[in-house]
């Protein structure tokens, strides 16, 4: 579960079988104060993990989304979405690499790859 501070959002994402990339179901939804939500959700016992600060520039051609991200500690990296997996696919061949190159993780994995939490 994820609470933005950019539009005071609350978002939460169930990871779906998926062998191509990581696909979740995603639910969104606008709060009022992010520290109520955040004192909720600690004192229905969920526990803090991490504080990202990230900074997105987004692209879009066609039905291919690029998300560049950059986090403090953590080298840049480019998030591909699509709603198949020929257009991610495209995508990376667009940006010139290939399927080979593509690391396959989610945003915590990072974090845990790089010791960040």
């Amino acid at each position: 579960m994820r609470i933005t501070e950019k539009g005071n959002n609350i978002n939460y994402k169930i990871p779906l079988s998926h062998n191509f990339g990581i696909a979740n179901q995603e639910f969104e939804t606008s709060i009022g104060n992010v520290e109520v939500i955040r004192n909720i959700l600690l004192s229905i016992g969920f526990s803090e993990y991490g504080y990202s600060k990230k900074y997105r520039d987004s692209y879009i051609i066609g039905n291919i989304k690029f998300d560049l991200d950059k986090y403090d500690n953590m080298p840049d990296f480019i998030e591909i979405e699509s709603n198949n997996n020929i257009d991610i696919e495209k995508g990376v061949i667009l940006l010139g690499y290939t399927m080979k190159d593509v690391v396959k993780l989610t945003e915590r994995g990072l974090k845990e790859y790089y010791n960040l939490i």
